[in-house]
């Protein structure tokens, strides 16, 4: 893009970005807004209220179907968790710098994460996908996501064009979430690498060939979750199905569970879209890249 028109692009980007925080203070668009409404401004639909719980005989059913794996989530997740918490908390308060460069993390500007997108030639050298559908370029804000992750980028992941399906893995893919600078989101990084936790997005297509919705099927020591006890999915929602909000909705054992947003905050080229007020407002000035 010659430089004039990156110019412009930035100016226009600013542009938007101011308008979208006086957008923001009239609508009250803020986290608390969004948890106790339970729904985005900035979407067109609400996916978790067209959702419909099963009854509470089929949950207790699933529930009870789910009991003879919890032996093997006890001893994979949880048992693992306990014991690196043990040994890892007392580093944490001593020299948690040390800790997080042995762990092979990078403490990274929360209010800058340009750092996430790929660098140029990086689909080639790294095996990055060219050609990732547009609605899933760019850095995107997981917002009120209830765990300490804060960003994700889908061009750090895997692209199969054949099935339509984005596979990526927490700790394994470089840069492809951003984690909080906190106890916690070490301690997911240490147990998701441990378990090779990862998810597939399998889209399905509208009528015009875009990207409508996904099905997300995690997977855990490359098992898949079945979906008879988690659903999870992510639909587009933005006005112009452009992929610049999804929602990411969660049905457990049947019950339906408070979704959270995907806010596309930087695209491909780096520029600020018109949620990016919402990263200066809610995340952290700092945070922790895995790799990359």
């Amino acid at each position: 893009m010659p430089a004039g028109e990156q110019e412009a692009a930035a100016e226009a980007a600013a542009g938007q970005v101011a308008l979208e925080e006086g957008r923001a203070a009239e609508v009250g668009d803020t986290l608390e807004d969004l948890r106790k409404n339970r729904e985005h401004p900035g979407a067109v639909t609400n996916i978790m209220r067209s959702l419909k719980c099963s009854s509470l005989a089929t949950t207790a059913l699933k529930i009870l179907l789910f009991l003879p794996i919890l032996p093997v989530i006890w001893l994979c997740m949880l048992l693992p968790a306990v014991v690196l918490t043990v040994v890892y908390l007392p580093l944490w308060f001593v020299c948690p710098d040390v800790l997080i460069r042995c762990l092979g993390m990078k403490e990274r500007p929360g209010h800058a994460p340009e750092w996430m997108l790929p660098s140029p030639g990086a689909a080639q050298s790294q095996q990055f996908s060219d050609v990732l559908p547009a609605q899933l370029r760019g850095v995107f804000y997981t917002r009120n996501m209830g765990l300490p992750c804060d960003f994700m980028c889908f061009q750090r992941g895997r692209w199969s064009d054949e099935k339509k399906t984005s596979t990526i893995f927490l700790t394994a893919d470089p840069n492809v979430f951003c984690l909080r600078r906190e106890f916690l989101g070490v301690l997911i990084r240490i147990v998701f690498a441990f378990v090779r936790c990862g998810y597939d997005f399998e889209f399905e297509l509208d009528e015009q060939g875009r990207l409508r919705e996904a099905l997300v099927i995690g997977s855990v020591l490359c098992f898949r979750i079945p979906k008879f006890f988690m659903q999870f999915g992510m639909t587009d929602v933005s006005p112009n199905r452009d992929g610049s909000l999804w929602e990411r909705w969660s049905i457990l054992f049947g019950r339906v569970e408070t979704s959270y947003w995907v806010e596309r905050v930087l695209d491909e080229n780096g520029l600020k879209t018109r949620f990016f007020p919402h990263v200066l407002a809610e995340v952290p000035e700092r945070c922790l890249g895995i790799g990359g």
